[in-house]
């Protein structure tokens, strides 16, 4: 018999300003990332990201959570051996004029087509960016 592998399940968000995406500094690993987290046990897709950017932004409110555009799984291990499937959504989010993170992150930047080469993003997430840059 086959062991089956063991996910966690995260959902990321892709917020829009014109022709860039938005990407958070990761505080442990000092890559970047899209907003978004692991779904809580018992939690569903849309309330878990609303949780996660409210976290890791301050003032900032999910407005939308548009469709999926990308699937992948994550190029890491999370707690015990586990592995991240990471779901990639669209997202309309209200976001304060000032960008506050939390302490999870240590920075911000809206990435374009252009820019993008310039910063060491999570391959996974690397991915849902050029495609959806690619659709703007």
């Amino acid at each position: 018999m086959v062991e089956r592998q063991s996910y966690y399940v995260g959902v990321k968000g892709l917020i829009r300003n014109k022709a860039e995406i938005l990407v958070l500094r990761d505080t442990s690993t000092g890559k970047w990332e899209l907003p978004g987290g692991r779904i809580d046990k018992g939690g569903d897709i849309k309330s878990s990201f609303a949780r996660e950017i409210e976290e890791e932004i301050k003032g900032a409110r999910l407005k939308k959570l548009g469709k999926i555009i990308h699937a992948a799984q994550g190029d890491f291990l999370v707690e015990n051996n586990y592995t991240l499937l990471l779901l990639f959504y669209l997202a309309i989010v209200d976001l304060p004029k000032t960008i506050i993170l939390s302490k999870e992150h240590s920075g911000s930047a809206w990435v374009s087509a252009y820019s993008l080469l310039k910063y060491n993003i999570y391959s996974t997430d690397r991915a849902a960016i050029e495609l959806a840059l690619s659709v703007i």
